[in-house]
């Protein structure tokens, strides 16, 4: 008698067996999530959809990340491109799992997909997580930097050895908490993180001891340690 099996896999399965990453491009952006510590959900793609952190499996690089016209060589070329590269330890879900979470915006997450199809995306290879990452935490393996028509993997620590200078390049100013009103209204943003931990000491009247910092026109902060 012959067996069947069934050898369908889901999305989320297949992502704990491929590499996922975020990509990112320009140096203001990899400096903000190496000083932050955290890579950021991304901002709300519409009045009612939560934020998320996303990643893509395509080993090569997300269309829908573009900054300028053109693939990796062009925002290699005109900013820098960078992939952090998450272990399969972090709780992802799929794009068709956003898709059910807001049921009632599925027109717009049609838009969304159409939009990132024709930038060279493909929403199978879409992951996001509901949380903020750590990458110093052991949910990162690498970070990567695409030169000389390669991408370059290397550890957290050997990324800041190793470009250290161009870091330091990037503008950063720490700014005072009355500073941070001003700033907003030129066209700064706090960062998904700052907003996150304004609205934990609001709910719980904790107090943190934080630095606000403006990065190009986002506004982080760091946790000082007593």
């Amino acid at each position: 008698m012959e067996a069947t099996v069934n050898t369908t896999v889901s999305n989320e399965n297949k992502a704990k067996h491929r590499a996922l990453y975020h990509y990112t491009a320009g140096w203001e952006k990899i400096a903000a999530i190496l000083i932050s510590g955290v890579i950021s959900k991304d901002f709300k793609l519409h009045d009612e959809l939560s934020p998320a952190v996303w990643f893509s499996t395509n080993p090569l690089w997300e269309g829908s990340a573009m900054k300028v016209c053109g693939g990796v060589e062009q925002h290699a070329e005109k900013l820098g491109a960078f992939r952090i590269k998450i272990k399969s330890n972090v709780p992802v879900s799929t794009w068709d799992d956003f898709i059910g979470e807001n049921e009632k915006h599925k027109k717009y997450c049609s838009y969304l997909e159409t939009i990132g199809r024709k930038l060279g995306g493909d929403p199978e290879e879409w992951y996001y997580s509901d949380d903020h990452i750590s990458i110093y935490s052991d949910s990162v393996e690498s970070i990567g930097i695409y030169q000389n028509g390669k991408w370059h993997d290397m550890s957290v620590e050997n990324f800041w050895k190793k470009f250290s200078d161009n870091i330091r390049e990037v503008k950063i100013e720490p700014v005072s908490l009355a500073m941070i009103v001003k700033l907003q209204k030129t066209g700064a943003v706090l960062s998904p993180m700052f907003e996150k931990t304004l609205k934990h000491i609001e709910e719980t009247g904790k107090t943190e001891k934080i630095l606000p910092i403006a990065i190009g026109k986002m506004i982080h902060c760091l946790f000082v340690n007593n």
